[in-house]
Formats: structure tokens, C-alpha cells, sequence
């Protein structure tokens, strides 16, 4: 998360979505800067409303005077992501690596439960379903959320990609695609009603 009230937003860091790259990008200009543990790092917008809106407020920063935003990742692409990422060979041996099976099994795990990471949904809604997050951009479009965020800043900032995922071919078959839509269905709704 980074905290921006001062300039009129704050930036929520959900997973596999270019945060740390804009973290890092817009540290300088941050009143509350969480770049770890990932629990902190990638607070949810439900954990912000309960835990920092009322810290910022605290120190001055009214809910009503800034906006929160955030990246979100069409929940296929996130998966794939996730399925790349955890195929780094330093994780080797670990629950979470997936170097050594195939993305379908891994599509798999993650519909039965055992993703062990959030679903956008679960990042950006509370537990009724209603959009917590005011202004979210789609991953694709970073370079507007990034120029929006500069405009509040007073001066263009410019991204370096960083903890990029390793490249690894992955071919989604049509079953596959198609178990993912179904469990994705809201996170797809979210992801295609942001801006």
C-alpha cells in the first residue's frame, strides 16, 4: 500500500498487478508507505477501511479528502501469472512451487481452493460483494492509472518493471479456460467494470 492523502489518493498493491513498480515510483511522494511483509504490503481494500483509514484520519487525513485506486488483473492472466511466478527455481520444494506440474493442474488446485492467494474480488470488495475501491484501473491500462496518479502529484513519474515474473510458455486449453471463467465469473465483472 502506498498513501498518498496529502495528494488525494491512496494506492492499494493487490498482488501480481505492477505495485511494487509503482511503489517504488511514487515512494517519495507517500505519507504511509507498507512495501512488506507481502500481509502488508498487499493489504486488501477491506483491511484499509478498517486498520489505516482511521490512522490516517488520525494524523489529519480525512476518508473524505483522498480516493483509493489500484491495478486489477483479468483473473486468467493473474492466475497465469501466479503460475509463472512460482515457478521460480529458488522456491523449488516449496508447497507453492509450480515448476513441476502443468498450468492445468495448477488451474485445478486453485478452483478447489488451494491457490493460496486472493481473488480480486476478495482484494477489492467486502464481505458482501459491494466495490470498496474508488477509482480501479485494469492491469492493461497502468499508464493511465500512472499518469492519474501523477496529475495528483503535480509531475509525471515513470515506472521500471520490476519482480517480473520468469518467462515460461503456458498454453491454456479450452476446458481449462472455461473451469477458470466459471470460477471467476464476479472477479470478471470487477475486472471489466474498471476503468
Amino acid at each position: 500500500m502506498l498513501a498518498a492523502p496529502k495528494f488525494g489518493f491512496v494506492f492499494l498493491a493487490s498482488p501480481k498487478a505492477g505495485s511494487t513498480a509503482i511503489q517504488r515510483a511514487f515512494a517519495e511522494h507517500a505519507q504511509l508507505l507498507t512495501p512488506g511483509p507481502p500481509s502488508l504490503k498487499h493489504v486488501t481494500a477491506s483491511e484499509f477501511e478498517a486498520d489505516f483509514a482511521p490512522l490516517l484520519a488520525k494524523h489529519g487525513y480525512e476518508r473524505s479528502s483522498y480516493l483509493t485506486t489500484c491495478l486489477v488483473r483479468e483473473p486468467i492472466d493473474l492466475t497465469l501469472s501466479w503460475y509463472r511466478y512460482r515457478s521460480r527455481r529458488n522456491i523449488a520444494g516449496s508447497p507453492h512451487f509450480t515448476g513441476d506440474i502443468g498450468f492445468d493442474e495448477f488451474a485445478e488446485r486453485v478452483v478447489s481452493g488451494r491457490g493460496a492467494f486472493r481473488r480480486p474480488r476478495d482484494f477489492l470488495c467486502d464481505a458482501d460483494g459491494r466495490m470498496l475501491v474508488e477509482r480501479p484501473y485494469r492491469y492493461e491500462h497502468v499508464d493511465a492509472c500512472v499518469a492519474w496518479m501523477s496529475e495528483q502529484v503535480g509531475e509525471p513519474v515513470s515506472l521500471r518493471r520490476v519482480n517480473v515474473s520468469p518467462p515460461r510458455e503456458v498454453t491454456v486449453s479450452a476446458t481449462t479456460r472455461q473451469l477458470l471463467e466459471d470460477y471467476y465469473s464476479v472477479d470478471l465483472e470487477l475486472w471489466e467494470s474498471a476503468l
